[in-house]
């Protein structure tokens, strides 16, 4: 007469089957996370975006640094600010991606924008996101280091 239950030889292939799914499965998760949070990051840059071309109406240069309470147009970009976020160090809404302006790239008809990813995002493929905005560009060319940013 046989006992009831399982030998240790079919919990081991049990085992060795789950975790090769795992193996798999994860790592494809994984990068889904990662894709789905981008548009955390594209939505904070073309608002962003926004916000320059707002300030740029009333003053004659881009800002080229964040200021934390009020926008400030001075007598060069390198000396104009803009309050974006109410913060010197603007983040995405959700947090995954810290916004820069790039230095020295904010004159009075150009500028580029950076969405850097941090924290539970930084692991990500895609390393930054930018929106340059030129006199070839004025909408603003989308670029990003790393596949699928855009």
């Amino acid at each position: 007469m046989r006992e009831k239950g399982f030998t240790l030889v079919e919990l081991m292939i049990t085992v060795a089957i789950i975790a090769i799914l795992a193996m798999v499965a994860i790592p494809a998760f994984q990068d889904q996370i990662y894709k789905a949070r981008r548009s955390d990051g594209r939505a904070a840059l073309l608002d962003l975006q926004s916000e320059m071309e707002k300030f740029r109406g009333s003053c004659r240069f881009y800002p080229q640094n964040f200021h934390a309470t009020a926008d400030s147009c001075s007598t060069s970009a390198a000396l104009s600010t803009i309050n974006y976020a109410g913060t010197t160090t603007p983040t995405s809404p959700d947090g995954y991606y810290n916004l820069t302006i790039v230095a020295t790239t904010a004159t009075g008809n150009a500028y580029t924008i950076r969405a850097t990813p941090t924290g539970a995002q930084a692991a990500d493929s895609c390393t930054q996101m930018d929106i340059v905005v030129s006199t070839a560009s004025p909408k603003g060319n989308k670029t990003g280091t790393g596949t699928g940013c855009w």
